[in-house]
């Protein structure tokens, strides 16, 4: 994937009503590493989706753009949208959207459903924005549904759409890893637990051969009560 002449790999546009999962979706794909089988397979891949960007300002009243959020967008390749009725109503996100439009990279725009329905007929669960609604319907971003596929499969189909990969064949072959991996650590923290039992019992727990020879040698020890044969 080509990044050269971007700053961000995403912008995060969302309503500040929405400001947790924007931060839980940031700290997904900044820490997520790509397997280094996938990229070997496909070595246009990154390593990772470090750095990703969202405004924490909490800009909530009317206005333009601030200066530097354009210029964000601009360095930013692609344009994740929180969608849900609190950003529908967003004037700033409707603006980062039809910023993405204006400039030709529509296919670069990603809506994340959180909330609501897009083209509701009750305009209080409509999650798109009047930017997005506005486009013709063979031209509009496939968006993906948080509801659908939980906030794990969700956040997996946005780094799929970011890579450019078909998410019925990137996702599967994550999940395998992930519980492949999930398998050789339980294994090996098996194996360390029985490794300290064995350990213990041999070197710290004094079996019937200690006290054998204790008493043989010394007689019954003398505690607190009278020790058993």
């Amino acid at each position: 994937m080509d990044t050269k002449g971007f700053t961000y790999f995403a912008f995060v546009s969302y309503s500040h009503k929405d400001h947790e999962i924007a931060k839980k979706l940031k700290k997904f794909l900044e820490k997520y590493k790509l397997p280094a089988k996938l990229r070997k397979n496909n070595p246009g891949l990154p390593r990772n989706l470090n750095p990703v960007f969202i405004d924490e300002s909490n800009l909530v009243g009317p206005g333009p753009l601030k200066k530097n959020l354009y210029e964000n967008l601009e360095t930013s390749k692609y344009l994740i949208v929180i969608c849900s009725p609190n950003s529908a109503k967003s004037e700033y996100v409707n603006d980062e959207v039809d910023y993405f439009i204006k400039n030709g990279r529509i296919n670069r725009i990603i809506p994340l459903i959180l909330d609501g329905t897009p083209h509701s007929d009750d305009p209080s669960k409509e999650c798109f924005t009047p930017a997005i609604l506005n486009l013709p319907r063979e031209l509009e971003p496939l968006g993906i549904d948080i509801k659908t596929h939980k906030e794990r499969g969700a956040f997996l189909r946005v780094i799929a759409a970011m890579l450019e990969l078909k998410p019925g064949k990137f996702i599967p072959w994550i999940e395998i890893e992930r519980i492949k991996k999930i398998a050789l650590f339980s294994s090996l923290a098996a194996a360390l637990v029985i490794a300290a039992g064995i350990f213990v019992w041999h070197n710290l727990i004094p079996h019937y051969r200690y006290y054998h020879t204790y008493v043989y040698k010394w007689g019954k020890p003398v505690g607190l009560f009278e020790v058993t044969s």
